[in-house]
């Protein structure tokens, strides 16, 4: 099978890059003692990406299925319950690839 942009005519000096409707974008980082919080924007989806240590947990919203309207909703919805869900959530992950690597 052929590779879908291999074989692609193109300018010499036009650059090859996604079009704009698909570009992500940070829109805002959050500050956090323990997590580093990322909000992206892409194709009508707001992207919360939440990062601790070499773990990590992205959370997609669409604007159509929700009244969010700006990223200030989205950091608004990332309070103390939140991130008391994310915490644990974290902790399982960290117990669940543990098991597998105490063989190496």
């Amino acid at each position: 099978m052929l590779h879908p942009f291999k074989h692609r005519k193109r300018d010499k000096d036009a650059k090859f890059r996604q079009p704009e409707r698909f570009a992500m974008r940070v829109i805002a980082e959050v500050p956090h003692p323990s997590y580093r919080l990322t909000v992206f924007y892409m194709n009508q989806k707001y992207i919360l990406k939440i990062e601790w240590g070499n773990l990590e947990q992205n959370y997609k919203i669409s604007e159509f299925d929700y009244a969010i309207g700006s990223e200030t909703d989205i950091v608004q919805m990332v309070n103390e319950e939140f991130l008391s869900d994310v915490a644990t959530i974290f902790e399982q992950m960290r117990t669940t690839i543990a098991k597998p690597l105490a063989n190496f």
